[in-house]
């Protein structure tokens, strides 16, 4: 075992490691329709590797397929990255409610990577609003 470790040493052939990097689990969010809806990603690399990001959506929504203005998209940021969409009526498919898959990826560059998956759920303006709160006095 010594005779090896020392021929790789004598080699310049010291094999390193590379530890995966890490991606915070986001949460399942609800986008309305017309309405910018946001994720924050924040990945790290125990190695100190810079990250970057990706993101896949299933089934591919009819905005990010007509490249509309409002199509899904991943910002870096300075600690992270920032996924944004605003939803078109033709996202909901003919429904009320309807449910994305979006697929998260961190690499490192390295050959790391590491995924976390959720779900994006696209309704229509009048589903995603809130009702006012009103004061009435006693």
């Amino acid at each position: 075992m010594s005779v090896v470790m020392a021929t790789f040493v004598a080699m310049g052939c010291i094999l390193q490691m590379n530890t995966p990097p890490d991606l915070e689990q986001p949460e399942s969010q609800l986008f309305a329709v017309g309405v910018a809806g946001s994720v924050s990603l924040r990945g790290s690399d125990a190695d100190g590797d810079p990250v970057s990001y990706r993101f896949e959506i299933e089934p591919r929504p009819a905005s990010l397929l007509n490249n509309d203005v409002g199509r899904p998209r991943l910002d870096s940021v300075t600690d992270g990255a920032i996924f944004s969409w605003t939803p078109a009526q033709t996202d909901l498919r003919g429904e009320e409610r309807f449910d994305y898959r979006v697929r998260f990826v961190v690499e490192d560059g390295r050959g790391g990577s590491v995924e976390r998956m959720t779900i994006i759920s696209i309704v229509g303006r009048q589903e995603g609003r809130m009702a006012a709160l009103r004061f009435i006095s006693p």
